[in-house]
């Protein structure tokens, strides 16, 4: 050992070996749950789910609805939100995609969606450390999130929209700018359902070419509020990214949280449990 390490290097290891030690005993068996961020920052629920993967051409990213899922009520919510918050109509009746039009007539098309076959949401971890009841019902890793909705996407500069997001005098959009309204439906890995969570985009979305490059990927944010029917309403927050290849298919890479209640502030706070990593 001496001829190996120094005396230095040696009492260095140690050092860094004993707090590792410690820091184990404690996650595996502290009783020590009080800590000074247990008053914030810990939302009831928080899901964190996304996409990593080259998609085929034929299996998405993005597919026609399926009909029986395209139906006059699913619209109807849909567009009475749009109408609402944006100010841009389309006819419910019509279950095709459609076009809108502003003031000026410049152009919106609103696009019945799903997720294609091949990315669908993969959930890669829920803290439901307030609701005990569901640990046994959720598993970390053998949950999808399947996705169908009105996605609305601004082709042209300028296309101005009102209702409560634009107001009377109206906000200019960009083109790459997405609003929407739709579901997720939460099945576990024997295909159960098991919770259906509606969103909505009360602000634009927006997707933007990344700057400079011969072949640019689009860059996407998304910003919606969710209702569940299990935990409340919430909110959900993405950054990601799809590159169009040369043979058709697509890279998708995103990246999605999602929290109850919507706010902090709103967090009924209960006693902590002692089974999470506390030292």
């Amino acid at each position: 050992m001496k001829k190996l390490f120094g005396s230095s290097v040696v009492l260095a290891l140690v050092m860094f070996l004993v707090p590792a030690v410690s820091l184990a005993k404690d996650f595996s068996g502290s009783r020590q749950c009080h800590t000074p961020w247990e008053n914030h920052g810990v939302y009831e629920t928080t899901i964190i789910y996304g996409i990593d993967e080259v998609v085929p051409a034929d299996e998405g990213p993005f597919l026609d609805m399926d009909p029986e899922r395209n139906t006059v009520a699913y619209r109807q919510r849909a567009f009475d939100f749009i109408a609402e918050q944006f100010g841009v109509q389309f006819d419910v009746n019509n279950a095709d995609q459609q076009v809108a039009l502003d003031a000026q007539g410049r152009t919106a098309l609103m696009w019945p969606l799903k997720t294609g076959v091949g990315s669908t949401h993969q959930v890669y971890g829920i803290d439901a450390q307030r609701f005990p009841r569901l640990r046994s019902k959720m598993p970390l890793t053998r949950i999808a999130l399947r996705d169908d909705g009105y996605f609305v996407f601004v082709g042209e500069e300028g296309f101005t929209v009102h209702g409560i997001y634009g107001g009377e005098s109206g906000v200019e959009l960009p083109p790459g700018t997405i609003f929407l309204a739709g579901e997720y439906r939460m099945f576990d890995g024997r295909d159960r359902l098991i919770d259906t969570l509606r969103y909505f985009s009360r602000i634009p979305s927006f997707s933007v070419p990344e700057p400079g490059a011969a072949n640019p990927t689009n860059l996407i944010t998304i910003a919606c509020d969710i209702e569940s029917d299990v935990f409340g309403e919430g909110q959900v927050r993405a950054l990601g990214s799809m590159e169009a290849l040369a043979d058709g298919s697509s890279d998708l890479d995103f990246r999605y949280v999602m929290h109850f209640p919507s706010r902090l502030s709103d967090v009924e706070l209960a006693r902590p449990r002692c089974d999470n990593f506390r030292w």
